[in-house]
């Protein structure tokens, strides 16, 4: 899986690189790039997948699709309501006088912590798949990891990596590389409370309760949008604040599967 997503990731970096030096169409190449990329990967799995003689053997089961279905929408609405937290920072952002260079910062500031929050997120796959078996195991390797992922972004900004990546190799300009790294070093939170998350996610997920995950999502977005409202009507909205709201809603939807499983899910994976 990984060579897989590397390969897709040169064939895209290829493309856009050709792109650029034909001059083609900036809408073609951008979509163009990613959607080849996509479909070589695509194929390229397929290929491997029937190559393989390891092949699933399934055994009968009493599953129904509608059990399938409540498993997976609200697993499906969790990923969704976070795909809405940006535009929705971006819809306060941009009434600010200073909204391009605010909104360009968030952006960049955001798509950098993807890339560790990804690596937060993959916590859900790895409980599902051994903490019926070592349970202290599971969580002790998520809290070291989820420390090195924090102090890893931490040394991003204070040794000036990032400052270095954004402003000197990507050519964004130095006001916006000073917001985003601004903003970035508040993301640093980030991790820890997805880390902490992903356990009860992970939990729910084993217990196939899911409800709880997609109404978490819903609350994150709730808050996030009641936060970025007030500091907006209050007058404080900027690249602070607008992060702080990301936060909150984060923060929100942690507290909301802690007092679930409370309330609810007593059970532990070890019991199952």
């Amino acid at each position: 899986v990984t060579v897989l997503n590397v390969c897709f990731l040169g064939i895209m970096v290829l493309l856009l690189f050709l792109g650029y030096y034909f001059q083609a169409n900036i809408v073609i190449v951008l979509m163009g790039s990613q959607l080849i990329a996509r479909l070589i990967q695509l194929f390229l799995t397929w290929f491997l997948f029937v190559k393989s003689d390891k092949l699933l053997v399934q055994s009968s089961t009493e599953q129904t699709k509608s059990d399938y279905w409540a498993f997976f929408w609200p697993v499906a609405l969790t990923s969704s309501m976070f795909s809405l937290s940006r535009p929705i920072l971006y819809a306060f952002v941009s009434r600010l006088p200073d909204s391009a260079i605010v909104i360009a910062s968030l952006r960049l500031a955001f798509d950098a912590n993807m890339i560790f929050q990804n690596m937060a997120n993959q916590f859900r796959h790895l409980f599902i798949t051994y903490a019926k078996d070592d349970l202290k195991g599971v969580v002790s390797f998520m809290f070291k990891t989820t420390w090195g992922i924090t102090i890893s972004m931490i040394l991003m900004v204070v040794t000036g990596l990032l400052a270095f990546l954004l402003q000197d190799f990507m050519s964004i300009p130095k006001d916006v590389t000073k917001l985003a790294c601004e903003i970035f070093f508040l993301l640093c939170l980030i991790p820890l409370i997805i880390g902490y998350r992903n356990y009860y996610h992970g939990s729910f997920l084993l217990l196939k309760k899911t409800k709880v995950m997609g109404l978490g999502g819903v609350v994150r977005i709730i808050l996030t949008f009641v936060s970025s409202w007030l500091f907006f009507e209050l007058g404080v909205l900027n690249h602070w604040t607008a992060a702080t709201a990301l936060l909150l809603g984060f923060l929100a939807e942690l507290f909301m599967n802690i007092w679930a499983f409370k309330q609810f899910y007593t059970k532990t994976p070890n019991n199952i």
